[in-house]
């Protein structure tokens, strides 16, 4: 037999167990990278974990690669293999081949970032905006016309939340009745009697408030409004210096853009929804005792603080809004089925509910929270494309190491199809809500997302947030609305009663003195619709999320509670006095 032959076969047999060893090698190299990338992410998005625990990981992952590349070489006995000429040459050529796909790769992705975003920028700048985070931003105003600067408000928004969570106030007062006003809130909730026809229950809210709150309930023997407002003693002057909020047409909030916004300093919303409800249920306990005017008086500071909130575009979402909006409804509800409010005070209830139009709100916001988005993203991998206010200092608590590395394996091209990306969103879902029609494009609200990107921390990070943007806005703004309106038209219905003894045929009957125009259905574009029911009472509804008439039902589930609660996706939005029931006083 030829020895060459058998040399040859011995070589074969030798050669393939180092191939082996080599792309097993390769593979764990990338394994390696790969998860290396990733903690970098996390680190950058997480300011928790800090730059030296990131670069430990990436020691760490290095040395078991190197470890497990030595420790296989060396149960094979192909130590010395590694390090042969053949090996090193067919390193060199693996290097320059990667290498050299790597920069066609970058190269690639950047000519596609660069022709995504120059298109994006000439439509930006056809239709005259700009990228500048601070251009969303409201105009200072003088103290004496700010919300925010009466001295009861002032000192509970001066709360901070620093990098360890732990919020800090002025003094331990402010701090009990902040830490109060957080266990209000935390109660609240997206069902309200009213939207069932009931009146709220004051014996049962009474009783869950000062367990919640840790105080003592009053006598039960009381009379439910009577133990409602004494509950509500203690906050009496900070219900004061809320209802002083309808002195002062402007809120500007001491918040910081670039801190709050991402650590989740919401200290106002805590503090409004909170003031929304004390005020609502004050109102219900007032009107059940025959005290009109103060009612009034809660439910119009109560509307007030929503139209306030509003005007901050970076944090006023329909759905965080929505206590804001609800609460005062329940009293205003109540006065109305308990025939309590008199013509002046209903004429002046619709014109404070005229001054709110929620769909207004929706455009600014949309585009607050986009502009936000891509400035994020800017300051995580900088293109040198957007300029404005830095709103991500979550940058400085991670290793500045860490972030170099970041920005340095990520493609400048996929900042510039991500920040293409979130524009596009906005352009499209701005056409949602058509403000001046006063209605909801159904039909484009339903859509699907269409706003690509390759960017992996796009689509991690910032495609969630737009999905939850596309899912929600729309259609709690739209709910926000229909309230308003509801309310409104209600108020022109009890007016109409009370001149004519009985409710009209139609709503048509209304115009033009109750009312100057019946607002359409916020969903459809049709008219509201309208049925007479037993007992001289009505039912307003709208055809709702889904289009569809339902004949005035409501769709209703039992939450995780049990307690049954409107599905607003489904059924029809409703307003009606047919199922009235539970009585305060009783």
């Amino acid at each position: 037999m030829d020895p060459n032959h058998l040399s040859d076969k011995a070589t074969g047999k030798a050669r393939r167990p180092f191939v082996g060893t080599l792309l097993g090698c390769w593979l764990a190299l990338l394994a390696s990278l790969g998860t290396t990338l990733v903690i970098y992410v996390l680190g950058v998005i997480l300011p928790a974990l800090s730059g030296i625990l990131i670069l430990e990981s990436l020691g760490w992952a290095i040395c078991g690669v190197g470890a497990a590349i030595l420790v296989i070489a060396w149960r094979r006995k192909q130590l010395g293999v590694l390090f042969t000429r053949s090996a090193l040459v067919g390193y060199a050529w693996a290097s320059v081949v990667l290498f050299s796909l790597v920069i066609l790769f970058y190269g690639v992705e950047r000519w596609r970032g660069k022709r995504a975003w120059m298109q994006c920028a000439q439509e930006i700048a056809a239709k005259g905006e700009t990228l500048d985070l601070t251009s969303v931003r409201p105009p200072d105003v003088a103290d004496e016309q700010n919300f925010a600067k009466i001295p009861q408000i002032a000192a509970l928004l001066e709360a901070r939340k620093t990098d360890d969570g732990v919020w800090h106030r002025r003094d331990s007062a402010t701090a009990h009745l902040g830490e109060r006003l957080r266990k209000i809130q935390s109660r609240y909730r997206y069902d309200w009697d009213w939207q069932q026809e009931h009146t709220l229950n004051l014996t049962e809210w009474t009783d869950q408030f000062c367990e919640a709150t840790g105080v003592v309930a009053p006598d039960s023997t009381m009379i439910p409004a009577a133990r409602a407002l004494s509950t509500l003693e203690p906050y009496g002057e900070l219900l004061a210096a809320a209802q002083r909020a309808c002195e002062r047409p402007y809120a500007r909030f001491p918040v910081d853009l670039k801190r709050d916004r991402y650590y989740g300093n919401y200290q106002h919303l805590v503090v409004m929804r909170a003031l929304s409800e004390l005020l609502s249920v004050r109102a219900v306990a007032e009107l059940d005792l025959g005290r009109s005017d103060a009612g009034l008086e809660d439910v119009r500071a109560g509307l007030h603080l929503a139209a306030l909130a509003r005007q901050e575009p970076f944090w006023g979402s329909s759905y965080a809004l929505a206590p804001l909006h609800l609460w005062p409804m329940q009293p205003l509800w109540e006065g109305l089925a308990r025939q309590r409010w008199s013509e002046t005070q209903l004429a002046a209830l619709q014109a404070e509910l005229a001054r709110h139009q929620p769909l207004a709100h929706y455009a600014p916001f949309l585009r607050a929270q986009c502009l936000y988005l891509i400035n994020v993203l800017e300051q995580l991998t900088p293109s040198r494309q957007v300029s404005g206010e830095s709103s991500f200092s979550g940058l400085e608590s991670v290793d500045r190491v860490a972030v170099m590395l970041i920005r340095g394996v990520h493609p400048v091209g996929w900042a510039h199809l991500s920040q293409a990306a979130i524009c596009r969103f906005y352009w499209q879902w701005a056409a949602v809500v058509e403000a001046d029609r006063h209605q909801v494009n159904l039909s484009l609200a339903k859509r699907r997302i269409s706003a690509p990107s390759p960017d992996p921390l796009y689509l991690v990070f910032f495609l969630p947030r737009i999905e939850e943007l596309a899912h929600t806005e729309p259609h709690a703004v739209a709910y926000a609305q229909t309230v308003v309106d509801f309310a409104s038209v209600a108020c022109a219905l009890e007016r109409y009663r009370m001149s004519q003894g009985q409710p009209p045929a139609g709503l048509d009957s209304l115009v033009p003195t109750w009312i100057a125009q019946i607002p359409p259905d916020v969903c459809t574009g049709r008219p509201l619709a309208y049925q007479l029911v037993p007992d001289g009472q009505y039912r307003l509804y709208s055809f709702g999320w889904n289009g569809v008439d339902d004949g005035g039902k409501a769709a209703l589930a039992p939450d995780w509670q049990g307690r049954l609660e409107p599905r607003l996706r489904e059924g029809d939005w409703t307003w009606g006095y047919a199922g009235i029931a539970g009585s305060n006083s009783n």
